[in-house]
Parts: C-alpha cells; structure tokens; sequence
C-alpha cells in the first residue's frame, strides 16, 4: 500500500526541483507579465508592446521584425530565486533591447518541447494576423500538444508554421528530426524513488522524454506494469507502473496542487503508454 511517508518524500522532491516554486505572496503570471510589458515601453517608449497571452509579450521596434518574448524563464527564476521585481525583470528586458533583429540561431539543434495547447495556442495567430506568430506543433495527448525549437547557446526560440514552410518540410519531417536530435544530446537525468514512484528530474527538454521509444522500450527502472507518467513540470516526470492503481488514485490530488501553484507545469494528469502511445490513464 502507499505509505504517507512515501508521498511526503515524493513531494518534498518535486518541490525542490528549480522551477517548481510556490506564488504565495508574489505577482501572479498575468501580473509580472504586465509589469514586463511596462518596462520595456519605459525603456523605449516609440516601442508597440502587446500582451498576446499568458507569460507572453510582442514587442515591435521601428524598423525590425516584431519579436515575441516568452517569460516562463523570467517568472520561474522570480519565483525560485526569490528576487526584487525590477531585479528579476531587467536583464529580460535588457535582452529583449539589445538582441539585434532578433535572429533566430539557425545553426542551433531543434527540439521538441510539450507544453499545453492553451499556454502557447492563446497568442497562436497574433491581432495583426502575422502568420510568423503562428507555431509549428503536433498534438500530442488531451490538452498537450508538441512544439519545436532552436535549442540556441542562450535561448530557446520556438519554430513557426512559416519558417517551416521556408524550410520546405512538413511537420512530421522536423519532428522525426529533433526526436533524433534529443536523442543524440541526453543530459545525465536524476533519478529519485519515493515508494512506487520515481522521479526524473533534469532541464527543460525533461518532459520530452515521453517522445524517445528506446527509454521506454527499456525503461530505466523496473515497473509493474505499462509506463505511467506525470508530466508535473518541462523539468521533471514522475513515473510508476499501470498496476499500481491505488498509488496513483491516492497521489493524483497532489500532482493537481503541484501543478496549480508551479512554473513550468504541463499537465496534473497521467498518461499511459500501451503499444507504443501515450493516452489518458484509466484504471
């Protein structure tokens, strides 16, 4: 049976993780979101600054391509490192002033990263109807979809339908080509055993792990049963077997809470993979 000291641990864990830090008394997403916006217009006030969605900015200079800013880095390290406001803003908005036309880093790997629909899809065609703000994605599973990026030296920039188009692939071409490319750059993850589950705690790219068939076709821990997972956080998975259906019944309220006051979070549901999918767990 699941042991109260077991889910303790487990939660102590995913807590400490960079990222999963808890708001309590601090600016809300929308909130810092706001104040970002504000800074840059106080910086360069001929500047067009639109907020597109949640933890997301388009900011358009005279003479340069409109560049749209995402501050899930920004608000997560607010929150982790618990700094002053202005603190945590300025070198975000110092970045955003100073990076030149805003080139991508065509050079970088790409990647797939999976964040949910809504978080991205809110600001998926801009007002003005720019088709550079609409994103390259697959669905991938309920409200999760899978998106692609420049995995540059000091960002990550998220590849639109139109670079795709100027790429002259379809979208199955660059996903089969940053699976490979995930795959050829593996991280060392850690791994954590809290009773029957285990967490995978490691960088962004975490949660895409999903996506790597050899990790699951040999998983690196013994599971009872097919491959369960909570994608809690882009930086951490926990994962236990199909057969431990009390467990995950008695942690499923905790994952919910987790990923309500997180940065980073993807998904408070599990997912299950039976013959080579992932789907919605049912006991």
């Amino acid at each position: 049976m699941f042991r109260t000291w077991a889910l303790g641990f487990l939660l102590v864990l995913i807590v400490s993780i960079p990222g999963l830090a808890w708001a309590d008394g601090k600016l809300t997403e929308d909130q810092f979101t706001q104040e970002f916006a504000s800074a840059v217009k106080n910086k360069v006030p001929g500047a067009n600054v639109e907020i597109v969605g949640k933890l997301t900015v388009r900011v358009k200079f005279k003479e340069r391509e409109p560049y749209t800013a995402m501050l899930d880095n920004a608000y997560a390290k607010y929150l982790s490192d618990n700094l002053p406001l202005q603190e945590a803003l300025g070198p975000y908005v110092d970045s955003v002033l100073n990076s030149g036309d805003f080139q991508t880093e065509y050079g970088a790997p790409i990647k797939p990263i999976i964040r949910p629909v809504f978080s991205l899809g809110e600001y998926g065609v801009l007002p003005s109807g720019d088709p550079k703000a609409t994103l390259a994605s697959i669905s991938f599973s309920g409200n999760l979809a899978i998106y692609f990026v420049h995995d540059g030296s000091k960002k990550i920039t998220y590849i639109t339908q139109q670079e795709l188009a100027d790429r002259h692939e379809t979208v199955h071409d660059l996903f089969l080509e940053s699976v490979k490319s995930l795959n050829g750059d593996l991280p060392d993850y850690k791994f954590e055993q809290a009773g029957v589950f285990t967490m995978v705690a490691g960088d962004e790219f975490t949660s895409s792990l999903v996506l790597l068939d050899n990790f699951w076709t040999k998983p690196p821990v013994a599971l009872n049963g097919d491959p369960v997972v909570f994608m809690v956080s882009r930086d951490a998975l926990i994962i236990t077997g199909s057969e431990n259906r009390d467990e995950i019944r008695a942690i499923a309220p905790n994952m919910k809470e987790i990923v309500a006051h997180s940065a980073y979070s993807i998904s408070s549901e599990p997912l299950v993979r039976r013959k080579g999918v992932w789907e919605a767990y049912t006991p």
